[in-house]
């Protein structure tokens, strides 16, 4: 067994699929399939291409809870018990 595809099936230096794959490698093996060194990181016209095709880094804030939500939930949990 090739110990290079032995946990994936794939080549270490092929970029796993856009679903996941990531988590399960080294930071080092990301690197190589991305061809970044970590020592130096992106050049700038890298990062704004992939902020261009990408966008920012960040999770969309989620909806605050409107406040008479909070109130209705709060007196549905004190007057039926529910937690």
């Amino acid at each position: 067994m090739n110990p290079d595809t032995a946990t994936s099936g794939r080549t270490r230096t092929e970029a796993p699929a856009a679903d996941g794959g990531w988590y399960g490698r080294s930071a080092q093996e990301v690197a190589t399939a991305l061809h970044v060194d970590p020592g130096v990181g992106l050049s700038a016209a890298r990062v704004a291409d992939l902020l261009r095709t990408n966008g920012p880094n960040a999770l969309p804030e989620e909806k605050p809870k409107p406040g008479w939500r909070r109130f209705v939930d709060e007196y549905r949990r004190t007057r039926y018990g529910e937690s």
